[in-house]
């Protein structure tokens, strides 16, 4: 698991070497290379180059060579300050097992220029080598927080660590230092619903609630994963709601708890679906664009029910609203009923086996004529019916 995590460091070593360059390249913002061309020996120029040559050495496990050493000590005389003599000469020290004094000018290379990727490299480098992994992804996780491509570049790195249990404490503690990796990395283990543990056991308690933005990468990756049973009891665990209902929320009051086992509901150009405080769900349909409207996932067994509905408004044509019932997103509706303008209606359909989950959607269908149509739905309801409901 160390391996890939030092493999994105060497790179980003290199990434440092050309972050180093920007000032020259400024003279020529199209073609950087033309710096060193037009002013090879500016210090800008020399440390680029000494250091890209590091660190294809390092990527490589190879000792910078002779010309490279010399130009660092060229570096040393003219920039007291210059942090690149104290990387080389920290990795000489680590090629001769002197970790001691390696860790050592590693740190005052850090001290000098803590935004420099380079003494974060070397130090993640030197820790993950010796086996102090908890400082080595400390150190990875600098890297990836200062990195141009944000504090996400390390994310699959550490979430890769991060599958091992035995890993958990040492990942708290990184992720306790470096809160602002803490959504990146259980974002990444969310997109796998076998790392469902993992996520729960790194997760502090302000992500554990149905707000966390992991929740919905996972229940997707479940969903897809054809686990949707497993799926519905977690979105139960993080919204405190219980499992089992048929529907979730057949008066529309429950704006907090997220889909897809609670309503999802449309701002588009298809139309409008809002919940009205008190009074239910008020949906317009434009008439111009088919699409859904509304749309909730199910997790009904084998029978029989029936679907309720009690609403209000205007229809511009009776097949423009419809709710369809689908076996995940499989195939042509299970049923399809028309969504009426007002009054109490049900309808009565059936589950057959292997149909789990469902979808029940609101679908607006498009219209020869464009013409809005204008619905409040007070409540609407599922119940399981024996053979003769």
């Amino acid at each position: 698991m160390i391996r890939p995590i030092l493999v994105v460091i060497a790179a980003l070593i290199l990434a440092a070497a050309v972050v180093r360059n920007t000032a020259v390249a400024a003279w020529t913002p199209d073609d950087p290379s033309k710096a060193a061309r037009l002013w090879p020996s500016h210090p800008a120029v020399q440390r680029a180059e000494a250091m890209a040559a590091v660190g294809s050495s390092a990527r490589q496990g190879d000792a910078a060579d002779a010309v490279t050493i010399a130009r660092f000590n060229s570096i040393a005389a003219s920039e007291p300050m210059a942090i690149e003599p104290l990387l080389v000469r920290g990795i000489e020290a680590q090629s001769k097992g002197d970790l001691v004094r390696a860790e050592r000018l590693f740190k005052l290379a850090e001290a000098r220029q803590g935004r420099a990727l380079a003494p974060h490299y070397f130090l993640a480098d030197l820790f993950l080598r010796s086996g102090r992994v908890e400082d080595g992804l400390r150190e990875v996780a600098n890297l990836s927080r200062l990195s141009e491509a944000g504090v996400g570049q390390g994310a699959p790195y550490l979430a890769e660590f991060a599958r091992a249990p035995a890993n958990w404490p040492r990942m708290r503690k990184v992720l306790a230092s470096q809160p602002d990796l803490m959504d990146p990395v259980l974002d990444t283990l969310a997109a796998n619903p076998d790392d469902l543990k993992a996520v729960l056991a790194l997760a502090d308690s302000n992500r554990l609630n149905a707000e966390a933005h992991w929740v919905p990468i996972m229940l997707n990756s479940m969903i897809k994963a054809d686990r949707a049973g497993e799926a519905q009891a977690l979105w139960a665990r993080m919204t405190g709601n219980p499992v089992g209902a048929s529907l979730h929320d057949p008066d529309f009051r429950d704006a907090r708890s997220p889909p897809p086992f609670n309503w999802e509901l449309t701002q588009s150009a298809v139309g409008l679906a809002e919940r009205q405080a008190g009074a239910g769900l008020h949906v317009i349909y434009y008439g111009s664009q088919g699409g859904a409207l509304v749309r909730q996932l199910l997790i009904l067994g084998p029978g029989d029910y029936r679907l309720a509905i009690e609403s209000s408004g205007r229809i511009a044509d009776p097949s423009a609203l419809n709710w369809t019932l689908t076996c995940g997103n499989r195939g042509a509706p299970l049923a399809t009923l028309p969504m009426p303008a007002g009054g109490n209606r049900s309808w009565r359909f059936s589950i057959p086996a292997g149909c789990s989950p469902q979808w029940l959607s609101l679908i607006g269908r498009e219209q020869d004529m464009s013409g809005q149509s204008y619905i409040l739905i007070r409540r609407i309801r599922i119940e399981k019916v024996g053979g003769n409901g």
